[in-house]
């Protein structure tokens, strides 16, 4: 009964030596192939991954205002090249006189084929998607936003939504995902 104790008591030790640390590291998406419900006359969707926030050019990806999918919604999809790990934060700048409000963010492993995305209007199937949150405006200002996933997720496709009337706007992208790194302490 006494080594047991002794062997819990040291296991317990032992585990509360343990300590993690994270690592919020910036993922690249310049130039990742990117679909949309719909598109803005002079705009593009790729224009949402291309890493350029000069305003008074055409840079940013805004979706037509008067185009929507069968639900009603504006959507951006973002390849993300392969299935990546730990997906936490995403940040959307949606540029001047451009709200980042209530803009839902969903990650995927499997979304479809190219074919199924590219045709403009159709619905996508959300119940499918995993979310990751929704944007409010935070405490860079109402131009842009940052989603804190409620947990890291796993998935190739980033989607972007938002509900008609506003139309989707998206200057810069920025995909977060977290590295952990796990360390044990041992004491003599």
């Amino acid at each position: 009964m006494k080594s047991s104790f002794m062997l819990i008591f040291l296991l317990l030790n032992l585990a509360s030596k343990l300590i993690s640390a994270s690592e919020l590291i910036l993922l690249n998406t310049k130039n990742a192939r990117t679909f949309a419900s719909s598109v803005e006359e002079g705009s593009a969707s790729y224009f949402a991954t291309d890493e350029e926030v000069f305003y008074e050019q055409p840079t940013c990806f805004r979706s037509s205002p008067n185009s929507f999918d069968a639900d009603m919604l504006n959507w951006l999809v973002v390849d993300l090249g392969s299935v990546i790990h730990n997906l936490t934060e995403v940040y959307i700048a949606s540029g001047q006189n451009q709200e980042s409000d209530n803009v839902e963010v969903f990650v995927t492993t499997y979304l479809g084929t190219s074919a199924h995305i590219s045709r403009s209007g159709n619905s996508l199937i959300w119940n499918s998607y995993q979310e990751c949150g929704k944007t409010t405006s935070d405490e860079h200002s109402g131009s842009s936003a940052t989603v804190r996933c409620t947990h890291p997720l796993d998935g190739r496709w980033l989607i972007l939504r938002r509900k008609a009337p506003k139309p989707l706007s998206v200057c810069l992208l920025a995909v977060y995902v977290t590295k952990s790194k796990l360390f044990i302490i041992i004491i003599y």
